[in-house]
């Protein structure tokens, strides 16, 4: 006996013919029913389960796949070339030809972080290759919106530059600036952070979700692992939007959920709002300023009950500052530009404030000053804005020094320790590079 398979075109059914030989009709028919395909000169339909064939494809007809494609929400038309140096290859990708890998920085689920040199400009900067190509449409465009919500960020200092996106074989490739480590990293390394640290990253956070904020966008993945060091030392910087909602966009009820350990208890019942960003920088304060373990102890957090052993070492100032965030309660959060403006200090606001000398303000106890880690402008008057006070009317008389505008003082870092990252993985081979002298 011999069978054939007979496709049908598209949209119709498939039949099996089978074919017998003559000594199959003297089979007993009970054999014969028990063997129904077996039947002489019989044509049997089986229905089959159609699809339509564009619910399984990630990319429209007619899509590029071979070719780089530059992802962009923007009008205006997109380049046939992201580089000029760029020829088509069906061996080496336009990363390939274009950027040359000076280490590894970070490896995770979503696939590796690099530190790279653009051969076309000198200049180095990060790019997230991911680990798997897409694998529906509806995970290449949730993946996709992590572009387009980043790239619609107004630039700010403190949020991680936008560069570029692109899409390759199957693959996303997004390029930003290079900072320096994550403070989850930085954390791993050399533990609880000083006070002068924990100052610059709370401020320099408010300031990234103060901006996000105003331009409807959610974060909603602040952690210490995406926060970054900028490359002087002197800042933070929030990155990663791969969570983030743009409610200019889209609707909050669309947000996925992001760490757990992370993520504020609301958001199990309740659409996310900016609180829900503000108690993740809550839990990012506390474990970087304490040696709490905020996964194992996830639930003694949430009850809010936080235990005095905790904080020893940590200043009354600042976790008066960062613990209303953990409040249960979102409406009794403080928002971003609420505790930025609290934690100004009075020297900072006469540094940027042309007023009379306050001599209570300048009395008065206050954080660290955060004017040493601006990035000074030549436009402005170099500090310190006033060395001393002159009661002297002869030396009032005299006229008044004008700044001098070809030099920019350096701002001290506000990382003191330095973590150097020299192969993968990089906590391995962190070494300490001693901060030199102001």
């Amino acid at each position: 006996m011999s069978a054939v398979l007979q496709l049908l075109p598209e949209g119709r059914e498939c039949h099996i013919i089978s074919v017998v030989k003559n000594s199959t009709t003297n089979m007993e028919s009970d054999e014969l029913e028990r063997n129904p395909l077996e039947q002489p000169h019989t044509m049997h339909r089986i229905p089959v389960t159609r699809t339509t064939r564009s619910s399984g494809r990630v990319y429209p007809p007619g899509f590029p796949v071979m070719r780089p494609h530059q992802i962009s929400a923007k009008k205006t038309p997109l380049r046939t070339h992201l580089s000029p140096m760029y020829r088509f290859s069906k061996t080496r990708t336009y990363m390939e030809q274009c950027f040359e890998v000076v280490k590894v920085l970070g490896n995770g689920s979503f696939g590796q972080v690099l530190d790279v040199k653009c051969l076309e400009t000198g200049k180095r900067f990060a790019i997230k290759k991911a680990l798997r190509t897409f694998e529906s449409s509806g995970k290449r465009r949730r993946q996709l919106m992590e572009v387009i919500n980043h790239e619609s960020i107004a630039p700010h200092p403190n949020i991680v530059r936008f560069e570029k996106a692109w899409e390759e074989r199957g693959r996303l490739y997004i390029q930003t600036e290079l900072c320096g480590p994550n403070l989850h990293h930085y954390r791993a390394e050399f533990g609880p952070l000083s006070e002068e640290e924990l100052w610059t990253v709370l401020v320099d956070t408010l300031k990234a979700l103060e901006h996000l904020h105003s331009e409807k966008m959610l974060h909603l993945d602040v952690k210490p692992s995406n926060i970054f060091i900028s490359v002087d030392n002197t800042m933070c910087k929030l990155g990663d939007f791969g969570l983030a909602v743009n409610l200019n966009m889209t609707s909050a009820d669309s947000a996925e959920d992001g760490d757990r350990n992370y993520m504020a208890p609301e958001l199990l019942n309740e659409p996310p709002t900016s609180a829900a960003d503000m108690y993740s920088l809550g839990i990012t304060m506390l474990e970087l300023a304490t040696n709490v373990d905020v996964e194992a102890d996830r639930t003694v957090i949430r009850e809010g009950c936080l235990p005095e052993s905790w904080f020893e070492g940590t200043s009354r100032t600042i976790r008066e500052k960062f613990t209303p965030l953990l409040n249960s309660d979102p409406t009794s959060r403080p928002r971003a530009a609420e505790l930025l403006e609290e934690t100004r200090s009075p020297s900072d606001k006469d540094y940027i404030m042309d007023k009379d000398w306050d001599f209570e303000s300048e009395d008065a106890v206050h954080p660290p000053s955060l004017r040493a880690k601006r990035k000074y402008d030549k436009t402005f008057v170099t500090p310190p804005l006033r060395k001393r006070l002159v009661f002297d009317d002869e030396e009032d008389e005299l006229p008044a020094e004008k700044p001098d505008v070809n030099t920019t003082p350096q701002p001290p870092s506000a990382f003191t320790r330095v973590l150097e990252f020299n192969g993968q993985p990089p906590l391995k081979k962190a070494k300490v590079i001693k901060a030199s002298p102001a």
